[in-house]
Order: C-alpha cells, then sequence, then structure tokens
C-alpha cells in the first residue's frame, strides 16, 4: 500500500515587483479577450434564462398593438423533471459511496475512506446533494454546469465563564462544611472569570456551484483540467469569477498573501477609498460579463445603483469582483531555473491586484484543478455543451406562437366588432366605441356586425 506524502503548508510564490505586474496584465488580457469574444454567446445564454424564468423577451408582432405575447412555461418543468431524476439517481444510491479497492491489503483502508467521504458530503457538513443538484440544474438550462471544490475553516469566539483560583470549601451558618446531598462530598466554590473563547464552526471540504458566465475558459478544450501530454484535450488556462465583500478579503488575508506584505493594500481604508461602483457595472476589463447579473436584478426587481445614490458616504463594506485563475507560469525550482508549472492566481479586477499566487499542486497535491464538471449533451470535442434550453428552443418557440394565436384569435372571434357608412356630418374619428355606449348613425341599416367562422379547429 502506498503511503501518503507528508504534505506542506501552501507557499506563497516569490514573485518579484515585475513578475506580479507580467502575472496581472496576462491574465486580465485574456479574461478581457474571451469576454467580448462571447458576446453572442452571452445574449444566447441569457434568452435561456428568460426561457427558464417564464419571463422571454419575444418582441412579438402580434397582429395588433397589445395583442397576446405569452411564454408557455414548458422549459421550466421540462427542466425541474429532469434534474429531478438526476439527482435522485445519483443521491439515492446505497450505499452513496462505494467502490472497489485493488488491493487485498487496502480493503479495510478503503472502506474508511468511503465512510469518510459519505460523512463530508452530509447536509450537516458539505450538504452537497444540495449544491450538486443546482449545479447540474444549470447543466440542463445551458448544457454545463460547474462547481468549485475547496477547503473551508471557520471559528467564532464566545464568551465563557471559567473557574480560577485555589477551591475554597462552603461553610454552614453555623460553621459546619456543606455536604452535597446526592454525592455526599464537601460542596467547593472557585472564583470565576468570564474569557473570550475560540471555537471552530467548520473545518473541512466545501463544494460551491458558479454560474454560467463565471466560468471563462480559453476557447479550445474538451475539459477543464490542464492541458498536457495526457490531456491533450485539457483547457490551457481557465477563471472563475466571484464578488467578494471586504469582510471576506480581510477573512482570507492569509490566503492573499500580498496584501499582508503590501501596507498600504493591507488597511481597510485602502480598500474603501479604491472601491468599484457597487452596481456591478464592471470596469474596461469586465464590463461585458455583467449582462447576466443585470438580467437577474432586472427578474428580482432589484435597482443597485439606487443605495449609491441616496447614500453619498463611501461603503463601509463594498464587494469586488475576484478571479481565481488557473494557468502555467514559469517558476524558479530548486536549480533556480525557471519551469513552467501549473499555478493559481487570485486577482481583483478592480483596482487591478494580484492578492496572492502560489503552485496549483499546493492546493491539490495531484496537480489538478479542484472542479466538478457536468454536461447534459455533448458536441463534439467542444467543451460548451447543449443544455434543454437549446434543445428544446424552436419547440418553445412553437408553442408559444400557437398560445399566442389562440388567444388572438379567440378575441377576435368573440369580441364583437362592425362596419359602418360614413356620413358627412359623422366624423367617424370621434366615435368612442365601449360597452352600452349608444353610437350615433344616420342610418341603422348602415351597421353591419359580421358573421365571422369558427376557426380553432385549426389548432
Amino acid at each position: 500500500m502506498e503511503t501518503r506524502p507528508n504534505f506542506a503548508e501552501p507557499e506563497l510564490l516569490d514573485l518579484s515587483e515585475d513578475e506580479r505586474a507580467d502575472v496581472l496584465k496576462a491574465a486580465l488580457h485574456l479574461y478581457r479577450n474571451e469576454t467580448e469574444e462571447r458576446t453572442k454567446w452571452t445574449q444566447q445564454h441569457i434568452e435561456y434564462d428568460q426561457m427558464f424564468r417564464g419571463r422571454l423577451k419575444s418582441n412579438r408582432q402580434g397582429p395588433w398593438k397589445g395583442s397576446s405575447d405569452l411564454h408557455v412555461q414548458m422549459p421550466y418543468w421540462l427542466v425541474d423533471s429532469i434534474n429531478v431524476r438526476h439527482t435522485s439517481a445519483i443521491w439515492t444510491q446505497t450505499p452513496l459511496v462505494s467502490g472497489t479497492a485493488e488491493e487485498d491489503d487496502d480493503q479495510e483502508v478503503f472502506r474508511d475512506a468511503c465512510k469518510l467521504v459519505d460523512w463530508h458530503l452530509q447536509p450537516k457538513r458539505m450538504n452537497a446533494r444540495r449544491m450538486w443538484s443546482t449545479i447540474s440544474k444549470m447543466r440542463c438550462i445551458h448544457g454545463f454546469g460547474v462547481g468549485l471544490v475547496s477547503y473551508g475553516r471557520d471559528e467564532f469566539k464566545f464568551r465563557a465563564v471559567e473557574d480560577q483560583g485555589p477551591p475554597s470549601l462552603m461553610m454552614n451558618p453555623d460553621g459546619t462544611v456543606q455536604i452535597d446531598e446526592e454525592t455526599g462530598e464537601p460542596v467547593v466554590n472557585f472564583e470565576q472569570e468570564t474569557k473570550l473563547q475560540t471555537q471552530i464552526g467548520y473545518d473541512g471540504p466545501i463544494l460551491f456551484p458558479l454560474e454560467w458566465d463565471d466560468i471563462i475558459k480559453s476557447s479550445e478544450g474538451m475539459n477543464l483540467q490542464p492541458l498536457t501530454e495526457s490531456n491533450p484535450g485539457g483547457s490551457d488556462w481557465v477563471a472563475l469569477r466571484n464578488f467578494q465583500k471586504l469582510n471576506l478579503i480581510w477573512q482570507m488575508r492569509s490566503t492573499y498573501g500580498y496584501i499582508e506584505e503590501d501596507d498600504e493594500m493591507n488597511t481597510r481604508e485602502w480598500w474603501i477609498e479604491n472601491a468599484p461602483a457597487q452596481d456591478r457595472s464592471g470596469d474596461s476589463s469586465s464590463a461585458n460579463n455583467q449582462l447576466r447579473v443585470r438580467n437577474q436584478d432586472d427578474y428580482e426587481g432589484r435597482q443597485r445603483a439606487l443605495s449609491t445614490r441616496r447614500s453619498p458616504d463611501p461603503n463601509p463594506n463594498p464587494e469586488f469582483e475576484f478571479l481565481r485563475v488557473f494557468m502555467p507560469w514559469p517558476v524558479k525550482g530548486d536549480d533556480g531555473e525557471d519551469e513552467w508549472t501549473e499555478c493559481v492566481f487570485f486577482i481583483c479586477t478592480q483596482p487591478q491586484v494580484l492578492a496572492g499566487a502560489y503552485r496549483l499542486s499546493d492546493i491539490h497535491w495531484e496537480n489538478k484543478r479542484p472542479l466538478i464538471e457536468l454536461h447534459y449533451q455533448t458536441v463534439g470535442t467542444r467543451w460548451y455543451s447543449m443544455g434543454v434550453m437549446e434543445i428544446a428552443k424552436h419547440l418553445s418557440a412553437e408553442l408559444d406562437t400557437i398560445h399566442n394565436m389562440r388567444l388572438d384569435v379567440g378575441f377576435a372571434t368573440n369580441m364583437p366588432f362592425f362596419f359602418y357608412r360614413a356620413s358627412s356630418t359623422i366624423d367617424p374619428d370621434k366615435i368612442m366605441l365601449k360597452p352600452l355606449k349608444g353610437v350615433p348613425v344616420d342610418d341603422i341599416n348602415d351597421v353591419r356586425f359580421p358573421q365571422l367562422q369558427n376557426v380553432t379547429t385549426f389548432y
């Protein structure tokens, strides 16, 4: 049985100021170019979100102004039913984690490992079923779903009472020692002091789903793993985008080691003064990747810019757009020579800051990017797959068209209208047609109500 290596703590890469500037420039260049190239693709996936939410902006040109323009929410029920089956098929297995040990001597260790993984997946810990279901639902909608597996540790402090000093006996009024009636032992008293204690709230792996526009990758590649000889279908680089509040950045300063090394960045005031607009409009490098956020805000009735307008004071806890970029970079080895090594970089896009840099093997010792990727229907060697929305798009459009036509025909055949002869004494434009209101005409025989045929059998 192979013995597990004695892993060291992750070590921040020793990059010079010029090298950090080169990393920052290269990563933001890749990010900006890729988001600009996929603008049309982004519009398509925003439409898939609209189909799922039931608020498709079709801009239908109906037979008259204000005619029916409804969306049949068939895509939502289709995605929901398929995803329920996916989740049930995976997470109702008994046992949930299983497999086969390759060596007979590993059987007991393997069973213990299965139990440990099962323990981590439970709702009170990783809550992996819920997170996996969210990733799977995005896979159904957009064709792919990605989750980030990382490590989390939460600590909190609470006040507790501690015994201090030597014990003293409790005495009765008559001078005798108090005796506990249950134990028969003398009652002992301690002086007490209130102190803050630290408790670990969570310490273990976590799984977090990523939105479809938060995954930015090289244009080629069948998977998100590094491009190597054994994986010719890998992606040369992958960037994961998320938004972090200043409070979270401050908790992660040990990870963002370059912040602690800089006297200016290591103050909250610097971050507050250099915070971007809080409406997620993005800067020049990320403005093309904010459409999904604004689209979802529109669904939820949110206007992020209003809070900024109403409060002239700076936000004490602003949010920042961060990138976690996986890509190869020359790193000095033990012999002092540069060697291309798969690295992970933590980058803030505005202000443009390289917050941390590590070897990927310091985070995942097998040098694999800690990503879970699910696909619905792959297309050749392309990474971007087809989802339910793309497959059912034209069927959904057909149902919407038939449904809206039925409503329009129903209104046309059930709402009375008539033809009349305009005389010289009547201005037809001034005649108001509404229920129970008489219409002045010279001759009642000039008004004719047409008898329309029933055309609903067409459907």
